[in-house]
């Protein structure tokens, strides 16, 4: 279970993907509707956010966020994801074993065997981590706990904004947006809230991964590594 350097946290890519979710039924990963993407500043705690649409009709989605945003194919993304993250030496970030199984079951064998030595799961270091500061209570250990719940423990603050209707059901009521209208500026107050409340949640996730992976490398690098 490796934990990476300050430096190497600070150097990666983090990446979210929203959706429909793992499926218990069949123990596979539905193809995502998108994947945000955060990037650490060179110093401090903030860094550069990006939503990647796999939705052709989510366009009107894509034109509000502007430079934050962008309707692309799923392959091809991710093999460009590749090639950036090579020529900086970066690993791509991911909270759970939910994001390599999407990419697995939906990216071509090709392009998963060579994005795969990149990845980098969070999860277990932050257990690990959690665990042995008895994060969440002399009792309690940090099996079942959500990334939201880790933020809490870890971080010291709430959670960052949260989905109450669920991801999945969010979803499905922008498709049905996109597919009523072409235009951002169509879409009624409650469609564009929708919107704004599920970038908002796919951005606080993404920071948070970032937040806890400098609290780990923090940790457990040397003094004059931290950063």
């Amino acid at each position: 279970m490796t934990v990476l350097s300050p430096d190497d946290y600070r150097n990666a890519i983090y990446f979210d993907f929203e959706g429909e979710g793992w499926s218990s039924k069949t123990k596979s990963a539905p193809k995502p509707h998108m994947v945000g993407t955060f990037r650490p500043n060179a110093t401090g705690r903030s860094g550069q956010y990006c939503a990647h649409l796999f939705q052709e009709n989510w366009k009107p989605v894509a034109n509000h966020l502007g430079d934050r945003g962008q309707v692309v194919n799923f392959e091809s993304f991710f093999q460009t994801l590749y090639s950036d993250a090579s020529q900086t030496g970066s690993r791509l970030i991911h909270w759970s074993i939910y994001e390599e199984t999407a990419l697995k079951d939906h990216l071509t064998t090709a392009t998963f065997k060579k994005i795969e030595p990149l990845l980098y799961n969070l999860l277990p270091p932050a257990r690990r981590y959690a665990n042995r500061r008895k994060s969440f209570g002399p009792e309690e250990t940090a099996r079942n706990k959500t990334l939201e719940e880790f933020c809490s423990a870890l971080l010291n603050r709430g959670p960052f904004p949260p989905l109450a209707l669920g991801a999945a059901k969010v979803c499905r009521k922008i498709d049905k947006a996109c597919q009523t209208h072409r235009r951002w500026k169509h879409f009624s107050d409650a469609e564009k809230n929708h919107v704004k409340t599920f970038i908002a949640y796919n951005t606080g996730d993404c920071r948070a991964s970032w937040l806890i992976a400098k609290r780990l490398g923090n940790a457990y690098a040397p003094r004059s590594a931290q950063s």
